[in-house]
């Protein structure tokens, strides 16, 4: 995974997958990545609810459709690859709040 924050929270880099912490159920990924930084970063590609959600060494943010759109290019069994572009999401950096920005590519077989 390819991401890059911006906002009250900067950071950005490549990420490796979790398997662990990733899993498929129903035809729906939920999928963790990370780098040595100390960033986690985890996605849920339910249709209905698609969210991301990151941690990192700087604050915490996370999104929804409503801030984010989510360009799934595969979801099956072997894995999930897309795009995600958010703006303005929710940012807790050291108990400021602030805005954020954050987009990502990801290809992932678990």
């Amino acid at each position: 995974m390819s991401y890059t924050i911006t906002g009250g929270v900067e950071a950005s880099g490549e990420a490796g997958l979790f398997p662990a912490m990733s899993f498929y159920d129903g035809g729906v990924w939920t999928i963790a990545f990370g780098d040595e930084s100390g960033t986690l970063i985890l996605i849920n590609l339910d249709p209905s609810t698609p969210s991301i959600n990151a941690t990192t060494p700087s604050g915490t943010l996370g999104g929804t459709s409503g801030e984010c759109d989510f360009q799934i290019d595969r979801q099956d069994e072997d894995g999930a690859a897309g795009s995600i572009e958010c703006s303005n999401v929710a940012t807790n950096a050291g108990g400021v709040l602030a805005e954020s920005d954050i987009s990502a590519t990801f290809d992932a077989n678990p």
